[in-house]
């Protein structure tokens, strides 16, 4: 159905309390080409709405990478049972979309959008590092923490392939290479971030609806909400801008796939699951 299956991610936290404060880091020396992280957790960089107690209290925030003018929405995702895969029935199903397991999901933040260029490359390209060396920006106190963690080799042709930078998708990563830069994120903003699993990411996909798609069983609405072979010009298009679905999430259909915490099995045992990462896992999630 969706021609365009190249690599994205978004990044999802879980619900957390507040964590008090590190002393000052104390880095030491190593030969490595990146440096020893401190002891303990890096600092929180305070985010309004960014913390909840219990999920009555879980709002939709907006984070920053310190250091930079880089942003990204979060929206918190209600906890809930919903059937993972397609019914048998149903029109254009693979087989790999089956056998349909009942799972039941806690609450957790969701990335609004796929993650972009332009926060990627930031982690990528070790711009932030680029910007304090050049004295643009002051240090942050996340700083020893974040630039311990290993950045990708610096590609030999454009990842964007030409595509488009400012505001497109960040594609052409490897799944390790995504869960380095959640938690190269999560250094830099003391927030827990991760890929969420394939049951999270399909719970939150279908938004509480059971028909094929999140706003109908009707493809003549999908180019309302999907970039697709018919409209996409065959290449990826800026995020936001189809119709969310019905949690305001964006690009849940069509654009580009996006990589997910746990790994492909071929077995699975139909069971209600507590623990999202415990059936049915495949890597990459083709919308």
């Amino acid at each position: 159905m969706f021609s365009l299956t190249l690599f994205g991610l978004f990044a999802c936290v879980n619900l957390q309390e507040p964590t008090p404060d590190p002393a000052p880091a104390q880095v030491q020396e190593s030969d490595s080409v990146y440096p020893e992280a401190p002891a303990g957790p890096p600092p929180v960089y305070p985010i309004e709405r960014s913390v909840a107690k219990n999920p009555e209290e879980m709002k939709a925030y907006r984070d920053v990478i310190q250091g930079t003018n880089v942003g990204f929405d979060m929206l918190p995702i209600p906890a809930g049972n919903f059937l993972m895969g397609s019914p048998e029935g149903e029109e254009d199903r693979k087989e790999d979309e089956g056998p349909q397991v009942e799972f039941s999901v806690a609450p957790f933040w969701m990335g609004k959008c796929e993650v972009t260029w332009d926060e990627y490359q930031v982690f990528q390209f070790k711009l932030d590092q680029q910007l304090r060396e050049k004295g643009a920006v002051k240090p942050g106190p996340s700083d020893p923490w974040a630039d311990a963690v290993s950045r990708p080799t610096p590609p030999y042709v454009p990842t964007d392939f030409n595509m488009g930078i400012e505001g497109y998708p960040a594609i052409c990563m490897t799944q390790f290479a995504a869960k380095q830069y959640c938690k190269w994120l999560s250094h830099k903003t003391g927030r827990f971030y991760r890929l969420p699993t394939e049951v999270e990411w399909e719970y939150a996909c279908r938004a509480g609806t059971t028909t094929a798609f999140s706003f109908s069983d009707d493809t003549d609405e999908l180019e309302d909400y999907a970039w697709f072979f018919d409209n996409a010009d065959d290449q990826y298009q800026k995020v936001g801008t189809k119709k969310p679905n019905p949690w305001g999430l964006y690009d849940m259909h069509g654009n580009v796939a996006e990589w997910v915490l746990d790994a492909s099995l071929e077995m699975v045992t139909p069971v209600l699951c507590h623990s999202p990462a415990r059936v049915r896992h495949r890597s990459l999630v083709n919308r």
